[in-house]
């Protein structure tokens, strides 16, 4: 007997399971973040646990539902392409002055001895 015979698995149960698969054996950020986006997907086109659907015919609630998670989605996505600009731009900053500070030091030490 199945530990899960008779009871509805949620998406959010069935989420945390597959996370759990992938921190296993993968353990990548972007394989964890497919899965939250293929959980995310299935819960919003209402195919959660009854196989998914073979074509998309869409009532207009749920277009629009799409349609504004895709927009959040997008807007996320630009947000987060500017915060990684940013610490990028950092990092470079400390990178050279750490490099500037090894130049000194290796000036300083040469002249010393």
């Amino acid at each position: 007997m199945s530990m899960f015979e008779g009871r509805k698995i949620t998406p959010k149960h069935e989420l945390y399971s597959v996370i759990a698969a992938i921190q296993q054996f993968d353990g990548s950020n972007s394989s964890v973040a497919s899965a939250i986006a293929k959980n995310a997907l299935d819960v919003d086109l209402g195919t959660f646990g009854n196989g998914g659907l073979s074509n998309y015919h869409f009532d207009e609630v749920t277009r629009n539902r799409l349609l504004a998670h895709a927009r959040q989605d997008a807007a996320h996505a630009v947000a987060m392409a500017h915060v990684t600009a940013r610490e990028v731009k950092s990092l470079k900053f400390i990178v050279l002055l750490l490099v500037l500070l090894v130049v000194a030091l290796c000036i300083y030490l040469f002249v010393k001895l």
